[in-house]
């Protein structure tokens, strides 16, 4: 029996955005529930900012960097801000942090 909201999610650490249709957006997993926003940030490995965003709670991302190109094959890292529809304030937000690898 659960109270509040069971908020349940994860992210995927491989995506493909080369087109073939399969796999191309890097999305949470399973569709989030109760999630208000992701404030979502990638970094390459030297720590530098390459996307950022906050629009969209599926998230998305097509593997594209701040300058709109498509980023080179390799690992980056993420950090995601997520705010739950929780009855508890301290509840409703988590960080999670993890790696990405992308394969065009």
């Amino acid at each position: 029996v659960c109270n509040d909201n069971c908020p349940d999610i994860e992210f995927p650490n491989v995506f493909t955005p080369n087109d073939d249709g399969d796999n191309e957006f890097f999305i949470p997993i399973p569709t989030p529930h109760f999630v208000k926003e992701i404030k979502f940030s990638v970094y390459n490995r030297w720590g530098q900012l390459v996307h950022y965003s906050e629009e969209n709670p599926n998230l998305e991302w097509n593997g594209k960097g701040l300058d709109g190109n498509l980023l080179t094959d390799g690992t980056y890292y993420y950090s995601a801000e997520v705010l739950f529809d929780r009855l508890k304030k301290e509840d409703q937000i988590q960080l999670y942090k993890g790696w990405i690898y992308l394969v065009k």
